[in-house]
């Protein structure tokens, strides 16, 4: 019975254990995997021994667990270097350094990268003129004591987005709350949140994101505009009105047309008419009901609904018919 209580207790350990190693990684897992500097120039080999041992104790002065690794590739380290590096040493950054040396003038270049994107976070130039090789080391250490503060600076700047939107002026949600309008900065602290861009006569955009420190991210919504018809039925009728308009206007041009009267004069001065046509009209009243009905049938699909700011700021993106005088009679113009 006396075995119940501590089992119980180790499998809670067990199962805590990995959460809780999760979590410290998350928030800031303080090992890194440093890599021999990378010398340039005519160095003696303990002089080169000196330079990483003073890396790393710059490294480890800023309370930072640097650990002793080998580059995997022979020259330099790139991002595929800094992760086989990551997963070896099982550390989450990768930090090294690069000196030149000429006569007895030192430039030193350090970074430390994320072992897990293979990607730099921070970088520290260091120069050292005219300086024996004691005084470049101490040099190269105070430069890791800084390159370790330039990272911490840069996790602790929070994420930022530019919210952009088309059209312009929209609304801008964050988790429900409103931010601003469009195009609106926004910096979030770490984490996910829900992204929503309103406007008037628009359906909601929407997108998930994801915040990460120091990472600013640019986001263009597109909003697709609601059915300005009232549907498919009022879609329908505005459609049809225009169908019908049109083959008015195109009737009552036939009819303009054929008016007026055949008519000849004969050697004794007789007019005779073999047919005489009056139908301007009824071609204008075509004309005229035609233009009218397509117009209103124009206006109700495409007129933009949403009050009069609305209908300014989309009446230069709307579609338009415009029916105009040509010299053949009436013309009918669109622009879809």
């Amino acid at each position: 019975m006396r075995l119940k209580p501590l089992l119980l207790a180790l499998l809670m350990v067990h199962l805590i254990a990995p959460v809780s190693a999760r979590a410290a990684a998350d928030s800031g897992d303080p090992r890194v995997a440093v890599l021999p500097p990378i010398v340039r120039g005519n160095v003696a080999p303990h002089v080169k021994a000196k330079l990483a041992a003073k890396l790393q104790a710059g490294l480890q002065a800023s309370e930072m667990n640097a650990i002793s690794a080998s580059p995997p590739e022979a020259e330099g380290c790139g991002p595929r270097c800094v992760r086989v590096t990551s997963q070896r040493a099982k550390t989450r950054y990768v930090a090294g350094a690069r000196v030149v040396v000429r006569y007895s003038s030192y430039k030193m270049q350090l970074w430390i990268a994320d072992g897990r994107t293979g990607k730099r976070l921070a970088t520290v130039a260091e120069t050292c003129a005219v300086c024996p090789p004691v005084a470049a080391a101490s040099k190269l250490e105070l430069a890791a004591s800084r390159l370790v503060v330039a990272l911490r600076e840069r996790a602790s700047k929070p994420a930022a987005f530019l919210v952009t939107s088309s059209p312009a002026g929209a609304d801008v949600y964050i988790d429900g709350k409103l931010k601003g309008q469009s195009p609106l900065r926004l910096e979030l602290p770490r984490g996910a949140y829900v992204l929503e861009v309103r406007q008037q006569g628009y359906y909601t955009g929407r997108k998930e994101l994801k915040a990460i420190e120091a990472v600013e991210q640019k986001l263009n919504i597109v909003l697709v505009p609601k059915s300005k018809g009232g549907g498919k039925l009022g879609s329908v009728l505005g459609w049809s009105a225009i169908g019908v308009g049109v083959a008015a206007i195109v009737a009552g041009a036939v009819l303009l047309a054929i008016d007026g009267s055949d008519c000849f004069t004969t050697i004794g001065n007789r007019e005779l008419c073999r047919k005489t046509t009056n139908t301007a009209l009824p071609g204008w009243l075509l004309v005229g009901g035609g233009a009218a009905l397509a117009g209103g049938g124009a206006a109700w699909l495409f007129w933009p609904r949403g009050g009069s700011k609305q209908r300014k700021r989309t009446l230069s993106n709307t579609r338009r018919i415009t029916i105009a005088p040509t010299g053949l009679g009436l013309g009918l113009r669109g622009t879809f």
